[in-house]
């Protein structure tokens, strides 16, 4: 395999990596504070989006970037 694509594996496969242990450690301190997420019945988009905490978002994004190459093949 030519060095240049190797190493671009590498650098890829590491990005995913850290992308997939942050949003881990992110989880974990999120954790208590998602069980006491209450959402009242018959809210709207708007009053449910106001509720969801901001690291929720970005560790769906973490996510996302890291385990991409699962939902690649589906798509």
């Amino acid at each position: 395999m030519d060095e240049g694509l190797r190493n671009l594996l590498l650098l890829l496969a590491a990005m995913a990596g850290i992308a997939l242990l942050t949003a881990l450690v992110l989880l974990a301190v999120l954790y208590r504070k998602l069980r006491r997420l209450r959402i009242p019945r018959g809210a709207d988009f708007w009053t449910t989006l106001r509720a969801v905490p901001l690291g929720l978002v970005v560790i769906l994004d973490l996510l996302d970037l890291s385990l991409d190459f699962l939902s690649a093949p589906v798509v």
